[in-house]
């Protein structure tokens, strides 16, 4: 087992010999904005080669992390054509009415006022009796259903989720997004079959352990628990950053720095997230340097 190092003491213990930027450690600790920050702006055109999209990679201008449109997670229901196909699947097993409650909740909440917003009494959830109270009263905030959207959408997440991931009717939907225009490289992570193809495509150009790391990154999030986080995140760093890696992902020291303060951390969350600024930043050189080819493969 590998033992880290307080962050003093770096985990490489040098600066890296074939990193694509060689930059001197800040005297303070670095934080994420600061790497998204630093850059300027993108070139424009393709990139050259793969050092100049790696460090145009670097240079985020918009740190907010796309979603999947093919996540395994209520949160694709964010999507109007999977909403669709959801209250088709939701027909068949007679559950509509909790679709419909919350695609009401929402469109309340996007009519309703903070201050002064109105509702008609209607048939409580039956949840608690804070809703009804709140009905009576005569105004009410548009955060008044939150709790029983919260409730409804666990139930729903328990009871209809995977089933309706298995179904035919999540097929056609993810049929739709495969063969759509806006085909994101987030999307090809969240499905098997497109997935392998795109990986199959990276090995021949000899960058396949590139995706798997985006691949294991993934898989190291959800599954990380505060007893061998670290050593899992280590095992990783050993792999993918440190001087020995059989898998150098070429990145800056700023980058790399980065990563050796998060798995040094003694925070849990910081421990868990600590590939999350690296692992954008190769999947953005994915989407620069191969997306597109792969696309028109």
């Amino acid at each position: 087992m590998v033992t880290v190092v307080p962050r003093k003491n770096s985990i490489t213990g040098s600066n890296s010999s074939n990193s694509l930027a060689h930059q001197e450690p800040s005297s303070k600790a670095t934080s994420a904005d600061d790497v998204i920050d630093s850059g300027g702006a993108n070139h424009s055109g393709e990139p050259a080669n793969d050092e100049q999209a790696l460090q145009e990679a670097e240079q985020l201008d918009n740190p907010t992390e796309v979603r999947s449109r093919l996540s395994r997670n209520l949160h694709i229901l964010a999507e109007q054509s999977c909403i669709c196909y959801f209250v088709q699947y939701l027909e068949t097993k007679e559950a509509l009415a909790l679709v419909k409650f919350l695609l009401d909740v929402e469109s309340f909440k996007a009519a309703a006022s903070a201050d002064n917003a109105r509702v008609d009494g209607g048939n409580g959830t039956g949840k608690d009796g804070r809703i009804s109270l709140a009905l009576c009263g005569g105004t009410c905030s548009e955060r008044i259903f939150d709790d029983a959207q919260q409730y409804l959408l666990e139930a729903m997440e328990k009871s209809y989720l995977n089933a309706f991931l298995e179904s035919s009717f999540y097929s056609k939907y993810t049929f739709e997004v495969l063969s759509s225009d806006s085909l994101t490289l987030k999307d090809i992570l969240c499905s098997e079959m497109a997935l392998f193809y795109f990986m199959e495509y990276l090995e021949q150009k000899g960058k396949r352990y590139i995706l798997e790391f985006c691949v294991t990154v993934s898989h190291f999030r959800r599954s990380t628990e505060n007893s061998q986080g670290q050593e899992d995140a280590v095992v990783l760093y050993e792999k993918y950053y440190s001087l020995q890696a059989t898998c150098p992902l070429k990145v800056s020291d700023k980058i790399r720095f980065l990563v050796e303060e998060g798995i040094c951390s003694p925070e849990a969350g910081m421990i868990k997230n600590c590939f999350e600024i690296p692992s954008r930043i190769i999947e953005r050189f994915l989407e620069k340097r191969y997306f597109q080819g792969f696309l028109k493969s």
